[in-house]
C-alpha cells in the first residue's frame, strides 16, 4: 500500500494546516479531561469494542498520544495497523468546525449524505486499486471522522457507516460531549471532586420535601442517553436511534439525535420534550419531534413528522421505542 500511505501522509499534512492550527485559548478551556475522553473513544473504537464509560487511559498514555498522534492539541488520530486483508483505517477527532474545501481540489466526490456525508476517491498501488472512503460527521463544534480503504463502493460504505456510528457512540458514552468538560480544566482529580460535590448536592435534595422533588423530577429525568429502535411510515427502520438530551445553566434544553443532528431550545411539557431539527440530510429536511418519557423514568416514546424538499415523498412520520443508557 505505498501510494496509499505516501498520499495518504501528505494529504494528512495539508489538511491539518487548515483544520488544525493550535488554538491555546481553545485547549486551556476544554482541558485535559476532554484529552482523557478523547483517547479512551479512539483506542475503544480502534480496538472495534462498544464503550463501558469508563476511562481506563492514564495521564501518560494521554501524553504520549498528544506527542505521537495528536495537532496542536485540536485534533486527535488514530491509524490502525494494515494486513494483508484490512487497509489502514484512520479514526480522527478534531475540536473545531469542519473543512472540506480542499476535497473536490484532491478529487474527491461525495457519495452519500443520508446520515453524515461519505466522499470517495480512487486510488491504486502495485497490490490493486481500491476505493478510499471518508465519513465526516461534524457535532456540536467537534468534527469526527473515518477513512478507510476498500475494493468496493457497496462494501466501503457499510463499513465506514458502521464504523463512524462506533466512533460516535463510543464518544457519547465516555462523556465528550458533557458540558462539564469545560469546567474542568487541569486534571482528572477535579473531576474525581466535582463528582462528590455533584452526590452530595444530588443527596440534600432527595431530603427535600416531595412535593418539590415532583416539579424538578421530569426536568431531571429526562436529561441524558436515550437508545432504541425506530421506524418511519415509508418501511424504513433503524435499528439504532440515538437522543441526547441535555440542559444548559439557564434552563434551556438542547442536544443531539438520531445521526448527531443538532437541535436547540426545546420545549417542556410536563413529561415530554419538544424540538425541531431543520435542514438536516443535506438539506433536505425538517423533523418535528416530540419524546414522551414514562412515568418511571426508564423508557418513553418518540414521534416526528418529516417534510422532505428533495424526495418523491414529501411527507412521512416514524416512531422510536427509548429506553434510558
Amino acid at each position: 500500500m505505498v501510494f496509499f500511505r505516501i498520499s495518504h501522509t501528505l494529504l494528512i499534512l495539508g489538511t491539518f494546516v487548515l483544520l488544525s492550527a493550535p488554538r491555546p485559548a481553545l485547549c486551556a478551556q476544554k482541558g485535559n479531561i476532554l484529552h482523557h475522553k478523547v483517547v479512551e473513544t479512539l483506542l475503544d473504537t480502534d480496538n472495534q469494542k462498544a464503550a463501558d464509560g469508563t476511562l481506563h487511559v492514564n495521564q501518560d498514555q494521554v501524553r504520549k498520544h498528544l506527542r505521537r498522534d495528536s495537532f496542536g492539541g485540536t485534533t486527535f488520530s488514530r491509524v490502525s495497523t494494515s494486513d494483508y486483508t484490512s487497509p489502514e483505517i484512520e479514526y480522527r477527532f478534531t475540536i473545531g468546525r469542519a473543512n472540506t474545501s480542499y476535497l473536490k481540489r484532491q478529487w474527491w466526490s461525495k457519495v452519500s449524505s443520508d446520515d453524515f456525508e461519505v466522499w470517495a476517491r480512487k486510488v491504486s498501488d502495485y497490490s490493486g486499486a481500491y476505493l478510499e472512503l471518508l465519513a465526516i460527521q461534524p457535532v456540536e463544534g467537534y468534527v469526527f471522522e473515518v477513512r478507510l480503504l476498500s475494493p468496493s463502493l457497496k462494501e466501503g460504505l457499510s463499513k465506514v457507516r458502521k464504523k463512524m456510528r462506533l466512533f460516535y457512540s463510543n464518544a457519547e458514552k465516555n462523556g465528550v460531549f458533557d458540558e462539564s468538560n469545560e469546567a474542568l480544566t487541569v486534571s482528572l482529580n477535579k473531576a474525581k471532586r466535582k463528582q462528590k460535590k455533584t452526590k452530595t448536592t444530588a443527596a440534600k435534595v432527595a431530603k427535600q420535601p416531595s412535593a418539590k422533588l415532583e416539579a424538578i423530577a421530569p426536568a431531571q429525568a429526562l436529561l441524558g442517553i436515550w437508545k432504541g429502535p425506530m421506524k418511519n411510515s415509508k418501511g424504513g427502520a433503524a435499528a439504532q436511534s440515538t437522543l441526547h438530551i441535555k440542559r444548559k445553566k439557564d434552563g434551556q434544553y438542547h442536544g443531539t439525535w438520531h445521526a448527531g443532528w443538532i437541535f436547540n431550545k426545546a420545549k417542556q411539557v410536563g413529561n415530554s420534550l419538544i424540538f425541531e431539527v431543520k435542514k438536516v440530510a443535506n438539506g433536505c429536511k425538517d423533523y418535528r419531534v416530540q419524546f414522551a418519557m414514562a412515568s418511571h423514568g426508564k423508557s418513553g416514546k418518540l414521534k416526528y413528522v418529516a417534510h422532505d424538499r428533495c424526495g418523491s415523498v414529501t411527507s412521512y412520520t416514524g416512531t422510536a421505542e427509548l429506553s434510558k443508557q
